[in-house]
């Protein structure tokens, strides 16, 4: 028996993973008969498929994505700055895949973008999603995108003038370099003069004698200022007006008649106003609204004179009926 090597036309022997061995069996003559030769490739051939397809078949898997990982999986960044990230692509065991080339995403895209080689950069305060996909498999990294540092301090009062006994309300805003809003800022609040003015933390200012007081409202390194005027209080009678009654979601608007000592009237006195109970809010221009039916009692200060009014909400009710016009089923849509 004798076995020979098939070969290409050049004359170079082909590589045996091709299963190109040919079986060459000399068949010796018996009873003055010719001599046969044949020559048997397939079985060959076949039992080279069976003996490597082990290896084939691995291979494959090892080079199908399973998973990706991104790294980091989890950091911050501050608006403003950038931070390189990395996918790597990964088989059912979890052994790395080279050579693949993700394609990067990021949500929302106003807090944070990224490039196509993984360079991210931060936009604004927030969390962002960044995903990398490979294959059809995506990885996933969350970011915390952290706020610039303040760069101006946007101080206003609700009124400009208080009296003495007064008080009015401080609201301060942080803004990066960018307007952006810092929420959540550290503000601390001083007065240039608590003989005048005093203001608490929460930004509550109370007039204490006639004069003249800057506010200052400090985060970080940056401040707001603003000029406030402490009168002396000419009122010395103050009165409500609105309606008595409403429902519920009504916008009431109630005002304010003043008089002095001298019952003179007092224009556009400086009021505070707050409402009895938890199911009603007013607001700065006395704009009144109740969500809960109930009593409330609106009540509107000057220094120390207050003036009062009730007024009785009930809950509103929707007498319009419904007319059906048409019907249609789901099953068919």
């Amino acid at each position: 028996m004798q076995i020979a090597e098939c070969r290409m036309p050049s004359g170079e022997g082909v590589h045996p993973t091709r299963f190109q061995l040919c079986l060459t069996a000399a068949m010796v003559r018996s009873g003055g008969g010719g001599v046969g030769i044949s020559t048997i490739c397939t079985l060959h051939s076949a039992l080279g498929i069976l003996f490597l397809l082990p290896t084939f078949l691995a291979g494959q898997l090892r080079a199908q994505v399973s998973s990706v990982e991104i790294k980091p999986a989890r950091a911050s960044v501050i608006a403003g700055t950038s931070l390189q990230l990395s996918a790597t692509a990964r088989d059912a065991a979890g052994r790395e895949i080279p050579g693949k080339t993700p394609n990067w995403f990021v949500a929302p895209f106003d807090v944070a973008s990224i490039d196509a080689k993984g360079n991210l950069r931060g936009h604004r305060q927030g969390k962002a999603q960044v995903f990398a996909v490979i294959d059809g498999k995506p990885g996933i990294a969350v970011i915390e995108v952290e706020p610039k540092e303040p760069a101006t301090v946007e101080l206003i009062a609700a009124h400009s003038e208080i009296v003495v006994g007064g008080s009015t309300i401080l609201t301060a805003v942080a803004r990066t370099e960018d307007k952006e809003p810092l929420a959540g800022a550290p503000i601390a609040f001083r007065s240039s003069d608590e003989r005048v003015a005093t203001v608490d933390q929460t930004g509550v200012v109370t007039g204490r004698r006639t004069g003249s007081v800057i506010l200052v409202a400090t985060s970080g390194s940056v401040r707001g200022e603003l000029r406030l005027a402490v009168a002396q209080n000419r009122v010395a009678t103050l009165s409500v007006i609105g309606p008595p009654q409403a429902r519920t979601g009504d916008v009431l608007r109630f005002k304010v008649t003043a008089e002095d000592r001298r019952n003179l009237p007092v224009a556009d006195p400086p009021v505070r106003w707050s409402v009895s109970g938890r199911g009603a809010a007013i607001e700065p221009d006395g704009a009144f609204v109740a969500e809960e039916p109930g009593t409330y009692v609106v009540t509107a200060t000057a220094g120390n004179i207050s003036g009062s009014h009730a007024v009785r909400v009930t809950r509103r009710t929707h007498s319009r009926r419904l007319e059906s016009v048409s019907h249609i089923g789901f099953g068919e849509l």
